[in-house]
């Protein structure tokens, strides 16, 4: 419990000092501080509900005598999406991050369909001649 209000405590102070200046900076640069602002909260967020809480419920649990069976995967499961989920949360949020990795899917969809395009030319043509 300490550990969240501190965490709470210490991103206040962020905001607050990232608030003082304001002014001096372009509109590009306070959307970008939002945006690493708002990743920062969900990053918080995230191994507080994979990781803290799954455990926390397997050790809390048991001492009520409830038992969880095959569910008692879920904890690990939940525990071992926390890394790559991480790593999503800052692709999804920061803009330039999300437009790179379309750019470079979308281009390399764009390339594969355009070779399919030639060899189905190629094919067509090898059948007409045949």
């Amino acid at each position: 419990m300490m550990f969240c209000g501190l965490m709470i405590c210490l991103g206040l102070l962020i905001y607050s000092k990232l608030s003082e200046y304001r002014s001096f900076r372009s509109d590009r640069m306070i959307r970008l501080q939002k945006q690493l602002w708002i990743a920062l909260i969900v990053q918080t967020g995230n191994p507080i509900i994979f990781m803290y809480f799954p455990i926390l419920l397997m050790y809390i649990l048991p001492m009520f005598r409830i038992g969880f069976g095959p569910l008692s995967n879920l904890s690990m499961i939940a525990f071992s999406i926390y890394p790559p989920l991480d790593q999503l949360i800052i692709v999804y949020i920061i803009r330039d991050f999300r437009d790179y990795v379309k750019e470079v899917f979308c281009g390399f969809i764009h390339r594969i369909r355009k070779q399919n395009n030639q060899n189905n030319h190629t094919n067509s043509t090898e059948l007409e001649i045949l």
